[in-house]
């Protein structure tokens, strides 16, 4: 609120007239000449198109050019955005923005305009010096009275040759690369300076402390901002120094690094007389009080003209006292406590009667006290009140005597912790100048009528997105109504918006003044609204995403002030406009993934110049990608195109996307070799290439990015050795190579690559040789996985390195020897995968030193990592917009964690292997040491893992009984142990597993009867199969007998069964020759059952065959 004060100040010092000048007369030649040498002197000239050599055409109609009306002569030049790539202003971040290319600032170029008054080069990238031809040349500029040079990346010595402009009386100079001590001198060329802005910088404290008090010599010094230096004076003496200013009206000094330097008495600003605007905020000030209270001090204060005081991020010792003092400034108008540590106590809450004529007062997270409200209750003329994210709580009710306030244009309660219904009585009564209403992110509850805000006629900000309770929703077609007002900002996000009949907003089709809208997370129904877009000309951002929209997006009219645009997760369908680059022109975030889009990408897109994001994933969208994407989107920093189905080569002409961060083109149809249209990506951070048909040997080149932190490129045909340049990567992150065709060694360095490197994936290749003991002695890992490949050996001792491992998979290859017990001292590992392998001896003791979950879930875990990681602060930074309106924790932990998951967990059990993948991973943990050659008891030690959800020790050769232990794997979800030499009775205390889903104790001695309650109601036979002493209730599952698993190849043949099968047949034939001997032998012995045996034997032939026989013999 402040700055916008200050640039309203600016603003009318420095009047740039962006379009058509006058044409009362013409402007003169040699002018029109030099405007046309500057134009060819940039890089970029197709931006002033107006400008063309035609000597019928007139200057003063060009674009950015205005002149005198009288003379002809150009007075005013508007020049900013001519010279680089950035962000949205709002956005700008002065160390971290982009240049296509620098210019050396020539001013041998403006010599010629001799009654120029004011240039602005804001915006631009420029040499860190300005050259001229001619240094003398510019004392011709006598009429210059005001140039913006902010975001021009100039240095210090810039400021030498301002000198020359000693008619220069308003100097921008905002976040540029300014260092070393303060300017005094220099600055003190420029006598007729009336507005000074040198913020954002990195300015020092003077080499000779009194050289600041010479500042007193700029004797027509208005404004001075000197906000976010590394000025060390203290603020009393910056006071001091500038008293003698007498018209000095604008003293901003916000970030000012003096936080250290003592606290500041509220009644030293006496010496500002003039003062109108002091800007003290986040300076980390303590702000006290003398303790004088006299007469003296009172009158003192009482000649102050101070009208806006910000003493935001400031720590406020005596409340009741300061504001005591406070009261004594009449013209106290603004006055500004975000984030400023004041303590209110149970006596404060009349602390601010005494301020009876202040208008605007900001409280936004001032502590964690409770703000006195019965007390800002009696400020008749306050006209914005912000107490927002303050811990409020209750209904709005106890805010009813807000309704005092009648001249009330600006109301923020947003993120509290109010609950009830809103009901609009705790304000003043329907023709209140109620402009301003933000009631989001707190707990109400109820249907909210939006009709009873009809007669609001002067509103135009209404917030109530993102209520905690999810009985909170918003009614705006019952009862009909129609708005008297006409509003700019609307939020309703994630309010149930219409949810019993899912319409959007019919109200909305009678706005036109709209600049920001966000109906997202609402669930909305019907045809996409493409009205929206058609209704509001002005529109600046648009979010419709988490929707049900259908239908088709359509072509649009062109919008120069669209910037951002997300209708994400919708079901909008066919093909995107043919002209969406011409309507959108100046768009700067795109997002229509997670749709049902069709077709190709326009070619249009490639007139989005400005464009930053574009996120197409999750659609149907064919094709190839247009060559004029690649070379019209020169400021895009994020591509993610995933999930579609694109074809042809990937990049095969090198891309003008010189500041391209993050691209993603995983899950395609792409193929062939990769090109060189990645070499020169210096800027690259995440690159997703996973899931194509990509082939070749992956180029060293795209490993060789000394910014990478994110590869991924898995899924896909690369075959040969893994390039070392991989090794060289100083920020790499996550790697994934798996489900290639990679052979050779594991590189030996790769574990010593980076200390950020955290995830190795390098599944299913041909990859050969030892494990090497560098990849484990990075403490730093999360997650390792070489499963599916051909490497031997032992697993090292060295593996006790790996501290940090939540995950482990060394699955599917040739390694032999013991279990190192060094594995237990693992003890944040959440999946151990150790399966088909030659491991022989005994499953260690100690395994219950391992965690398995016990320390927090794996997606939590990564969403902490990403929120501290290199990685996470790129990626934040790219999406700028995600920060401003949204809430950038809870996308990121679904969007951007889920790429640091394994690539899947396999849990192998009756035969069968079941692959996790993605979110279900957050509740899922496991220890997989099957189709090994273990051998010895299962230790009681295992029963302790009570976090694991999956264990599978089957096919090996494991002896005794089930450990009673086993009854505490409360978590267990699936427990196999099949083809094993265990006996015993199955432990009936195992029926109290009740989230057991999959058990599996086939093909063992088990005896006695299996337990038949609790979830073993539901394990049929083929659970117990194989288990000749064992017997089973029938479930409602049956006993069928599954085919029998065919058992890994790599355990030579051995018959894993539990019974040797040749004895068994030799022994069941010679038990039935002995029955037939017996009973032939009582038949010898004994004549009456040998009758009796004759008997039957004729009996049964003559029903059986009686008719038949009759027949034949008779």
């Amino acid at each position: 609120m402040l700055n916008s004060r200050v640039v309203v100040l600016y603003a009318a010092t420095i009047i740039v007239i962006i379009g058509h000048g006058s044409k009362a007369k013409a402007c003169l030649e040699v002018e029109r000449e030099a405007l046309l040498k500057y134009k060819a002197f940039l890089k970029r000239p197709a931006s002033l198109s107006s400008w063309i050599n035609d000597s019928n055409s007139d200057c003063c109609g060009w674009e950015r050019v205005t002149c005198d009306p009288d003379s002809g002569h150009v007075t005013h030049l508007s020049l900013q955005f001519l010279n680089g790539v950035y962000p949205h202003p709002d956005d700008f971040d002065p160390y971290n923005h982009q240049c296509l290319n620098f210019l050396t600032l020539d001013f041998s170029f403006f010599i010629p305009f001799k009654n120029l008054t004011t240039i602005d080069f804001s915006f631009n990238c420029f040499n860190n010096s300005i050259f001229t031809q001619d240094h003398g040349g510019m004392s011709t500029l006598k009429t210059l009275e005001a140039i913006d040079l902010s975001y021009c990346s100039f240095n210090i010595s810039v400021i030498d040759t301002l000198t020359s402009f000693t008619s220069l009386k308003t100097l921008l100079l905002r976040n540029n690369f300014l260092d070393g001590p303060f300017p005094v001198r220099e600055l003190l060329a420029l006598r007729n300076l009336e507005h000074l802005d040198l913020s954002g910088n990195r300015l020092q404290s003077p080499s000779e402390i009194d050289d600041f008090k010479r500042m007193s010599e700029l004797k027509n010094l208005e404004t001075l901002d000197l906000s976010q230096n590394y000025l060390t004076i203290n603020v009393t003496s910056i006071f001091r120094s500038l008293s003698p200013l007498k018209f000095l009206k604008n003293l901003l000094l916000s970030e000012y690094s003096m936080g250290t330097l003592g606290p500041l008495a509220i009644d030293e600003l006496s010496v500002l007389q003039n003062l109108e605007t002091l800007d003290l905020s986040k300076t980390s000030l303590t702000i006290t009080s003398s303790s004088s209270t006299t007469l003296e001090y009172s009158k003192t204060l009482s000649r102050l003209m101070l009208e806006t005081l910000d003493l935001s991020g400031t720590h406020i010792v005596n409340a009741n006292t300061t504001f005591k003092f406070l009261s004594h400034l009449p013209n106290l108008r603004s006055l500004i406590l975000h984030e400023s540590g004041i303590l209110f106590g149970e006596q404060d809450n009349e602390v601010f009667t005494d301020l009876p004529n202040l208008e605007v007062l900001i409280l936004r997270s001032v502590s964690g006290t409770t703000v006195p409200i019965q007390g800002l209750c009696k400020m008749k003329n306050l006209q914005e009140l912000d107490v927002s994210d303050n811990h409020l709580t209750g209904s709005l009710s106890s805010f009813s005597c807000l309704k005092n306030l009648t001249s009330l244009r600006a109301l923020d309660l947003s993120r509290n912790f109010l609950s009830g219904n809103i009901s609009l009585s705790f304000l003043a009564h329907n023709n209140a100048p109620l402009e301003y209403l933000s009631l989001a992110d707190n707990n109400f509850e109820g249907t909210f009528p939006l009709s009873t805000l009809a007669n609001y006629s002067d509103l135009k900000v209404l917030r109530l997105g993102r209520q905690q309770n999810k009985k909170f929703q918003v009614e705006t077609e019952n009862p009909p109504w129609i708005p008297s007002f006409q509003l700019q900002y609307l939020d309703m996000s994630s309010c149930q918006l219409n949810s019993a009949t899912g319409t959007i907003p019919t109200f909305l089709s009678n706005q036109s003044s709209l600049i920001f809208i966000d109906l997202s997370n609402n669930n909305l129904l019907g045809r996409f609204p493409n009205w929206l877009l058609m209704n509001n000309p002005k529109l600046e951002a648009l979010f419709l995403n988490n929707n049900l929209f259908n239908g088709y997006f359509e072509d649009q009219k062109m919008n120069i002030h669209l910037y951002t645009l997300d209708v994400s997760n919708n079901m909008i369908q066919g093909k995107l406009p043919t002209s969406l680059g011409f309507s959108f022109p100046y768009l700067e975030y795109l997002n229509a993934s997670f749709n049902v889009l069709d077709g190709d990408i326009p070619a249009s897109v490639g007139e989005m110049s400005t464009l930053r994001t574009l996120d197409l994933a999750y659609n149907n969208l064919s094709g190839e990608l247009p060559n004029e994407m690649f070379k019209g989107c020169i400021s895009l920093q994020i591509l993610s195109l995933s999930h579609n189905k694109f074809q042809g080569q990937i990049l095969a002409a090198p891309l003008s996307m010189t500041f391209l961060s993050v691209l993603m083109l995983d899950n395609n149809n792409f193929h062939g070799k990769l090109q060189d249209g990645l070499r020169n990506m210096q800027h690259l951070g995440l690159l997703d290439l996973s899931n194509n048909d990509l082939s070749g040997e992956l180029p060293g080149w795209v490993v060789g990015n000394l910014n990478l932190v994110f590869l991924s490129v898995s899924g896909n045909n690369f075959e040969g050795a893994i390039p070392r340049e991989l090794c060289e990567l100083e920020f790499i992150t996550f790697v994934s190579l798996s489900h290639n065709r990679f052979s050779g060694a594991l590189p030996s360095c790769l574990g010593n690559s980076s200390s950020w490197l955290k995830f190795i994936h390098l599944r299913n290749n041909s990859l050969a040789g030892t494990i090497p003991e560098s990849i484990l002695n990075n403490s730093e890992l999360f997650s390792l996985d070489l499963g599916d490949n051909n490497i031997s050996g032992s697993v090292p001792n060295s593996v006790n390195g790996l501290t940090n491992l939540k995950y482990l998979s060394l699955a599917g290859n040739r390694l032999q020897g013991q279990l190192p017990k060094q594995i237990c001292e693992l003890k944040q590992l959440n999946f151990l995968d150790l399966s088909r392998n030659n491991f022989s001896g005994t499953i260690p003791t100690c395994f219950n030193n391992i965690s398995f979950g016990n320390q927090g879930n794996y997606y939590d875990f990564l969403a902490n990592y990403f929120r501290s990681s290199y990685f996470g602060f790129i990626y934040s930074q790219l999406l700028y917009i995600n920060f401003q309106y949204h809430n950038f924790d809870v996308e990121m932990h679904d969007k951007v964690a889920s790429y640091f998951a394994p690539e899947e967990m396999r849990i192998t059990t009756k035969g069968s292997s079941l692959s996790y993948k993605g979110n279900i991973l957050n509740n899922m943990s496991g220890l997989d040491l099957s189709c090994n050659q273990l051998e010895g008891k299962i230790s009681q030690t295992i029963g302790d893992l009570v976090a694991l959800h999956a264990l599978n020790l089957s096919h090996n050769h494991l002896v005794g009984s089930i450990p009673d232990s086993f009854q505490k794997l409360k978590m267990i979800e699936s427990l196999d142990l099949s083809f094993n030499r265990l006996s015993g009775q199955i432990p009936l205390q195992l029926q109290g597993l009740n989230s057991l889903a999959v058990f599996n104790v086939s093909y063992n001695n088990f005896s006695g009867r299996a337990p038949d309650e609790g979830q073993f109601a539901t394990f049929g036979g083929n659970s117990y199969i194989g288990n000749p002493y064992l017997s089973w209730r029938i479930s409602n599952r049956g006993t069928a007998m599954a085919p029998l698993p065919a058992l890994a190849t790599f355990n030579n043949g051995e018959d894993n069964s539990v019974i040797d099968f040749t004895s068994f047949c030799w022994t069941f034939a010679a038990s039935y020759v002995m029955v037939v001997l017996v009973f032939i032998a009582i038949l010898w012995i004994n004549p009456y059952w040998r009758r009796k045996w004759f008997y039957f034997i004729e009996d049964c032939l003559y029903k059986c065959f009686g008719g038949v026989l009759k027949d034949v013999f008779y």
